[in-house]
C-alpha cells in the first residue's frame, strides 16, 4: 500500500512511518515543519531503510495537496499534522481552527477528488 503521513516527521509520525515502512508499506510524508524539526528526516530514513519521500506540505494548501495526490495515487491516508498545546489552543484559538479543521477539510476534500477513501485521523490532542 502507498501510504501518505500528514505530519510524519513529528513524533507519532515518524514513529509509525517506521512501522509502516518495516512492514513493505510505501510510505510518503507531508510535513509543514510547524511542529516537527528537520533533522527528523535523514534519522527516518535510516531507520525506516526506505528513501521515505517527504513534502513540505500544509495541509490547508489545496494546490500542493492535490499536486501531491495526483503524483503519488495513495491508498490511504493517515492524518497526524493537527496542533495539540493546551496552552497555546487557548491564547490562540482561531489558529488552531484553521490547522485542525480548515486543514482536515481540505485534505478530505483533495482524498475525494482522487478517490481515496481511507483515512486514520490520530491526535493526541486533549483539546
Amino acid at each position: 500500500m502507498r501510504i501518505l503521513v500528514c505530519g510524519g516527521a513529528g513524533y507519532i509520525g515518524s514513529h509509525t512511518c517506521v512501522g509502516l515502512a518495516e512492514r513493505g508499506h510505501q510510505v510518503v510524508v507531508a510535513d509543514s515543519g510547524v511542529n516537527s524539526s528537520p533533522r527528523v528526516v535523514p534519522r527516518l530514513r535510516k531507520l525506516a531503510g526506505s528513501p521515505i519521500p517527504v513534502h513540505r506540505v500544509d495541509l490547508r494548501d489545496r494546490g500542493a495537496l492535490t499536486a501531491l495526490f495526483a503524483a503519488y495515487r495513495f491508498d490511504a491516508v493517515l492524518h497526524f499534522a493537527a496542533l495539540k498545546a493546551v496552552g497555546e489552543s487557548c491564547r490562540r484559538p482561531l489558529e488552531y481552527f484553521d490547522n485542525n479543521i480548515s486543514g482536515t477539510i481540505v485534505l478530505l476534500q483533495v482524498m475525494q477528488d482522487a478517490g481515496v477513501r481511507r483515512l486514520v485521523f490520530s491526535s493526541s490532542a486533549t483539546v
